[in-house]
């Protein structure tokens, strides 16, 4: 019917997805994200993919505070070809509009597990019209790793390297992942690399609502 260059979609295509994100505090954030909570919610009926990470997000005033746990450790990173190794890779909207290219609102975070030549985290936004705004500077995205039973990749995303974060007037985000495993398939969130190109398509990317 379809003839043999047909690819099924998964189901996550036909669906806009929509989840609340919890206030976090500043100082205790690190022990506190890891609490059920802020855990993100698990597509894999719709993206078709097995989950073998938990990713948590909370946010303040003040930024975004990500971890992702993985039950074995990390093996290998790479740069500047991040998806060829361990990664954590953040896609961030902080307008969260339907536009179908990158505006400057639109943000690529990467993170590594381990330092690769002196990287281990950055921002790598492919703006796709005049609207832009100066990439973060790694350095402001310190990556911590808690070594322990489960595997703890820690970052906290200041609001200074989130252009347009402004909490007071915007309480949504557009927001996706893609978690890259060597060995394994990556494991995204809603938008899935096989079908689309994540960091060009922000208006597939979930929605999130801030929660107070």
């Amino acid at each position: 019917m379809f003839g043999q260059g047909f690819v099924p979609l998964t189901p996550s295509t036909f669906f806009h997805v929509n989840f609340e994100c919890f206030w976090i505090s500043e100082d205790q954030w690190q022990k506190e994200i890891k609490e059920k909570r802020y855990r993100l919610p698990s597509l894999m009926s719709l993206t078709d993919e097995e989950q073998w990470a938990s990713v948590h997000l909370g946010w303040n005033e003040k930024g975004l505070g990500l971890a992702v746990q993985v039950p074995k450790p990390f093996n290998q990173s790479e740069y500047p070809k991040i998806d060829q190794g361990d990664s954590v890779e953040l896609f961030i909207d902080t307008r969260d509009k339907s536009s179908g290219y990158c505006s400057q609102f639109c943000h690529h975070f990467f993170f590594l597990p381990v330092n690769v030549d002196g990287i281990q985290s950055g921002e790598i936004t492919r703006f796709r019209s005049e609207e832009t705004h100066e990439l973060a500077d790694g350095t402001k995205l310190p990556v911590n790793v808690d070594w322990g039973k489960l595997v703890t990749l820690l970052v906290w995303i200041p609001a200074t390297c989130l252009h347009g974060y402004d909490t007071q007037q915007f309480e949504r985000l557009g927001m996706t992942y893609r978690i890259n495993r060597i060995g394994s398939l990556s494991q995204h969130l809603s938008v899935v690399s096989s079908e689309y190109q994540v960091e060009q398509q922000p208006s597939m990317w979930s929605s999130v609502r801030l929660m107070r």
